[in-house]
């Protein structure tokens, strides 16, 4: 009798314990972040899974950056079904149309100003994550954006990626989108604020492959059609072919720009209405270390003979202006961004590792990502592989010295 006694005992002993463990298996993961203007805030929560999945021991809390370990807002998700494949978006109650025709829930409480940490919950446990979770750290590239999940992407990719006019056909494994308690922004892709264009599903508009290989001269450019002069030193956004007279540095060549009237580029009587003339071109977006004679600076040869290499081995040189933005800057120099045949020079540096921070990026785009979309992801890349700056050795420094080897 004991024995049965004791056997009853045990077993409502666990079935109470089970009853009282909560499931937190992951189901879902914010696949998009809209961070817009006015009250225009989004999360899009995606099935991954291959199940219908309830939303009613799912929640969204936001932090303060200064605290961390206390929700700020908590947003229960209620009951609602999200089928394999499909998303959830819920939205500030607060915004625009373009937002709330994709919501499944509205809250008045889902505000945020890119400053906050944000977690997925599921019974209680954080399942997922944006931002660093870090008090002494602003998520400052959260702000003024709308972060959309990479559904897959390439960790680390062969160096023969880098070291010619397009990406080898190794590119190594490619990493399936899930979710992370550790909040890593190269697992994301920067698209401009309010862009409401991946709400309604999980998707990128371009692939692994596509955004490592960043903005290309071509007919999918939708500058491509552009003038390079839009009127007196302002830019259209288009392309012009130029020949490259001489290298400065890795951020800046000496170009003939053979098809433009130098009047109408610096915007003022220059003596030159005829086309074609001699001029320095400023490369939009980087700014590579210093590398001329008696100021040559760690990765300033390297960025210099890099940008050489790319250019010199190219068949054709095209620069692109800033659409709206001014031509000219000091010294005469044209800006612009610079393609070797189809890459853009510009990236490729960034990519390289050989660009110092500080970029601030324009309202270009290409395949509906911003410029500054590709450069970050490049300037993420670079970190995490440790290039150029971020980890590799100057071969033209000397170390113990702290110079260059030509200087």
């Amino acid at each position: 009798m004991k024995k049965i006694s004791f056997f009853i005992t045990t077993l409502l002993a666990i079935i109470l314990l089970a009853s009282c463990s909560k499931d937190t298996t992951p189901e879902l993961l914010i696949n998009v972040y809209l961070e817009g203007s006015k009250d225009n805030n989004a999360i899009s929560l995606y099935n991954f899974t291959d199940h219908d999945v309830s939303t009613k021991d799912y929640s969204i809390e936001i932090y303060d950056r200064r605290e961390v370990n206390t929700p700020e807002v908590v947003i229960s998700l209620g009951d609602h079904t999200i089928k394999a494949g499909e998303v959830f978006v819920v939205a500030n109650s607060e915004s625009e149309e373009e937002v709330l025709k994709y919501a499944d829930l509205r809250s008045g409480e889902l505000v945020f100003g890119g400053r906050e940490h944000i977690a997925l919950v599921k019974n209680e446990a954080k399942i997922d994550v944006l931002g660093t979770f870090d008090p002494n750290a602003e998520n400052t590239n959260m702000r003024a954006t709308t972060l959309v999940r990479k559904t897959e992407y390439y960790e680390v990719v062969d160096d023969d990626v880098l070291t010619g006019l397009s990406v080898s056909t190794y590119l190594g494994e490619l990493v399936k989108a899930s979710p992370s308690t550790t909040y890593d922004p190269y697992e994301w892709i920067f698209y401009s604020q309010d862009n409401t264009n991946y709400l309604d599903g999980f998707t990128n508009s371009v692939n692994a492959r596509e955004l490592l290989e960043g903005p290309k001269y071509n007919e999918n450019s939708p500058y491509y059609n552009n003038e390079f002069v839009a009127s007196p030193n302002v830019g259209g956004g288009g392309f012009t072919e130029v020949d490259i007279v001489s290298h400065v540095d890795g951020d800046t060549t000496r170009f003939d720009w053979k098809e433009l009237n130098q009047d109408e580029v610096y915007g003022r009587d220059t003596g030159n209405t005829s086309l074609g003339f001699e001029a320095s071109a400023r490369y939009l977006d980087i700014d590579t270390p210093e590398s001329y004679t008696g100021n040559i600076q760690e990765f300033g040869w390297v960025a210099k003979e890099y940008t050489k290499e790319l250019q010199s081995s190219a068949d054709v040189i095209h620069c692109q202006s800033n659409d709206g933005g001014a031509l000219t800057e000091g010294y005469d120099r044209v800006l612009c961004y610079v393609y070797a045949d189809e890459i853009m020079v510009n990236y490729i540096i960034i990519l390289k590792g050989y660009s110092v921070d500080g970029f601030e990026g324009t309202d270009m785009y290409y395949k509906d990502i911003p410029y500054y979309g590709y450069f970050l992801n490049a300037r993420l890349y670079a970190q995490r592989n440790k290039l150029g700056k971020y980890g590799e050795t100057d071969p033209y420094w000397d170390y113990e010295a702290n110079k260059s080897i030509y200087a």
